[in-house]
């Protein structure tokens, strides 16, 4: 059950919101603050492979603030992901960022898979 939840967590998040990854680790911030950062990294990570490996979220690359990106290929996945400076916010404008979006079949995945939990 509790993958379940982190599940649920990160894909409300992607459906939701739109910021980089560390929103999802200052999420766990709210739901798990018991936890050291290493142990949300783990979370995270892990979390976000399922996710994309099922198809129901995206990565990005953001270039700028304004919502410019490119869609991450299924190839750079784990070299993203398993570098933790991309899970930290970005000090300044400037620097380029990377972020999950829902795709539809996420959208669709949390309607019919998640309605019966709650946020």
């Amino acid at each position: 059950m509790e993958d379940n939840k982190a599940l649920y967590d990160l894909l409300w998040s992607a459906i939701e919101t739109d910021s980089g990854l560390w929103g999802y680790v200052w999420e766990l911030n709210v739901t798990k603050p018991s936890l050291s950062f290493e142990e949300k990294y783990s979370v995270a990570y892990k979390t976000s492979k399922d996710l994309l490996k099922k198809g129901w979220i995206e990565l990005h690359e953001r270039v700028d603030w304004v919502g410019n990106y490119r869609v991450v290929e299924q190839s750079e996945y784990e070299k993203i992901l398993s570098n933790k400076k991309y899970w930290d916010e970005p000090n300044n404008e400037d620097e380029f960022f990377y972020s999950i979006e829902a795709t539809s079949a996420g959208e669709k995945a949390y309607d019919t898979l998640f309605h019966h939990m709650s946020k």
